[in-house]
């Protein structure tokens, strides 16, 4: 039923666009990648084209930009030309539009080193939507995406695509738009993955080698012996101090909530190297990794190197070291970590 209404739902509209968007962030896209796929580029040959009132909508903009450029299509950001006055600013009328700078902030990270417009465009939508969660907004679906982009400093393009389906789940419940349909095949849909992922865990997580790799492919073989082989190594080591018994709740928690000793952080390193206080390492590393994620975001334009799928398996090593390191250091200090694994692995959605 849900391809049924992705198909159904006339290409050049905005409720096209929008329908997309929820499907993609629900995490259910992987079920209708042919029929996206054909909708992206229906819209990508056509929008040049279009001169209707959908262009001077920020919001719908802003979303086929980001859409476009997910998809790897190479569109120009000259598209938000037009809401910027002859001084190079984005003009003042959209200060109250929250719909269209929320949209314009997620666009604005699938920026490139050479799209300096989106830099500006960062800047004036991050101080006008942090007026307006002051202002309590009445739109409470709203409200939570914006927290969710701005103030926890989660914007799609750097959001893990599970943990981002599983928070979006709980703000699309709240949109009075929101399609019960739509919103209940992804809930039973992530609760199918959850399990299929507990079992794949339950089976690397139990230390007979020989019965959980029987029916695996010669490339798991050789990770996994080589991933228990580690642990037997580590265990050795933590014997000679007594502690070998932390190697369980290693594996047990799924390798992220144990450190055996203390870690230099790359800011210290960064300090020692370059003789800069705290404060002046912290600015060059973080500009260092804005940097970064422009670079990543051109490779993934076409024409590309090789392929999306493994492409994407270097971006999310990006988005976890973001998840991780972002606003604290969720690997020395777990609690934050472990809500999220929760979230993903353990806790089932109610449907």
């Amino acid at each position: 039923m849900v391809g049924k209404l992705l198909a159904e739902t006339s290409d050049d509209l905005p409720c096209k666009l929008e329908l997309i968007d929820v499907i993609q962030r629900l995490g259910v896209e992987y079920h209708f990648e042919k029929e996206i796929k054909a909708s992206l580029k229906y819209i990508h040959d056509k929008y040049k084209h279009q001169n209707g009132k959908d262009n001077d909508d920020l919001r719908i903009v802003a979303l086929r930009f980001r859409l476009l450029r997910q998809e790897g299509y190479n569109v120009p950001c000259d598209v938000f030309r037009k809401f910027i006055d002859n001084e190079g600013n984005f003009v003042a009328s959209l200060e109250n539009n929250v719909e269209g700078l929320l949209n314009l902030y997620e666009a604005a990270h699938f920026a490139t080193n050479e799209d300096e417009v989106l830099d500006k465009a960062i800047e004036f939508c991050s101080s006008h939507l942090r007026a307006s969660l002051l202002n309590k907004m009445a739109n409470v679906s709203l409200s939570k995406r914006v927290n969710e982009a701005l103030i926890m400093n989660m914007p799609i393009r750097k959001t893990l695509t599970r943990l981002g389906a599983r928070k979006f789940i709980a703000v699309y419940e709240k949109d009075e738009t929101r399609s019960e349909m739509v919103l209940n095949f992804a809930k039973l849909d992530f609760n199918i993955v959850q399990k299929m992922h507990q079992r794949e865990l339950s089976d690397a997580t139990s230390w007979d080698v020989n019965a959980t790799l029987e029916d695996s492919p010669p490339y798991i073989q050789m990770c996994y012996r080589s991933l228990i082989q580690t642990y037997i190594e580590i265990e050795d080591e933590m014997e000679k101090t007594g502690e070998s018994y932390l190697v369980h709740y290693a594996i047990k928690d799924v390798c992220v909530f144990i450190l055996f000793e203390q870690k230099t952080s790359s800011v210290d390193c960064y300090m020692k190297q370059y003789g800069m206080s705290k404060e002046e390492a912290c600015a060059e590393l973080q500009r260092q990794v804005k940097n970064a994620w422009k670079d990543m975001n051109q490779e993934c334009l076409e024409p590309r190197p090789v392929p999306m799928p493994i492409l994407m398996r270097v971006f999310n090593l990006g988005r976890v070291i973001h998840l991780l390191y972002s606003d604290d250091d969720c690997y020395a200090n777990p609690i934050k970590s472990k809500e999220w694994i929760e979230m993903v692995l353990v806790e089932p959605l109610n449907i």
